[in-house]
């Protein structure tokens, strides 16, 4: 999937404050959606560069539906191409 409106967000959850999660907020199709990114080369390329998607309009996302859990199906973005 393709996606021009996007930004990474920092979250803190209050039962885990020592691991933030790192997140992607985007629309698609007239929605929104905030995911958590597990792509761990987008993660460690943006910790070492919080300018990486400076001047990028586009991103590519792999998205994936994890397992049932507490009868919720979790989302997230399992890769990113700049």
């Amino acid at each position: 999937m393709s996606v021009t409106q996007f930004e990474v967000t920092r979250k803190v959850y209050e039962d885990r404050p020592d691991r933030p999660r790192i997140r992607l907020a985007f629309a698609h199709n007239s929605n929104s959606y905030d995911f958590p990114i597990t792509d761990q080369v987008f993660l460690e390329r943006r910790q070492n560069n919080h300018n990486l998607l400076t001047n990028v309009n586009q991103l590519y996302l792999s998205l994936s539906l994890g397992a049932v859990w507490n009868d919720w199906y979790y989302k997230l973005v399992a890769g990113i191409i700049l």
